[in-house]
């Protein structure tokens, strides 16, 4: 383990460009910005704790906590205690699991709005008349359709992601 001290400051600069530019990139378009920090740490270290965490972020510990806990439960990261101590350390063991694992969940919930969009989408034909002279009606219409049409796509990438994380 590497501690935060011990970085040439020249690095740790370098280390904290690479981190805004991966949470404003489309990789992490879904997520808040504070998992998107904490996930992107994971990604340029191999192990931290709770401690180092705060000191990069300026988070409290309490926040850390919550979103060491969401990324566990995720599967992102895991606990893990080196020689019997009682610290607990963190890992991300593949950057491209966490990816591929990430991704599947984004295009589950896109899954999720099949039926809604189905049940919007008749509603909205069924009283296209009345909603018709509405400010915004077209261009809703046109982003549930066009979402709509995304579905079975997005229904084909889940399939081969999920068939590349089981190889």
């Amino acid at each position: 383990m590497v501690d935060i001290e011990s970085f040439d400051k020249e690095i740790a600069k370098k280390e904290k460009e690479i981190i805004e530019f991966m949470i404003r990139s489309p990789l992490f378009f879904d997520q808040d910005q504070i998992f998107s920090t904490i996930k992107s740490y994971f990604i340029t270290r191999k192990y931290l704790d709770q401690a180092s965490l705060r000191k990069l972020t300026g988070l409290s510990a309490g926040k850390i906590s919550q979103e060491l806990q969401k990324l566990v439960e995720m599967g992102l990261i895991k606990e893990t205690r080196f020689n019997n101590s009682k610290k607990k350390m963190y890992s991300m063991e593949s950057i491209q699991d966490s990816f591929i694992k990430t991704a599947i969940d984004a295009m589950e919930e896109i899954s999720e709005w099949q039926s809604n969009l189905k049940e919007l989408k008749i509603e909205l034909e069924r009283d296209k008349k009345k909603l018709q002279d509405l400010k915004g009606f077209e261009k809703i219409n046109n982003i549930i359709r066009l979402f709509s049409s995304s579905l079975p796509l997005n229904q084909k990438i889940l399939e081969i992601l999920e068939e590349y994380r089981l190889k």
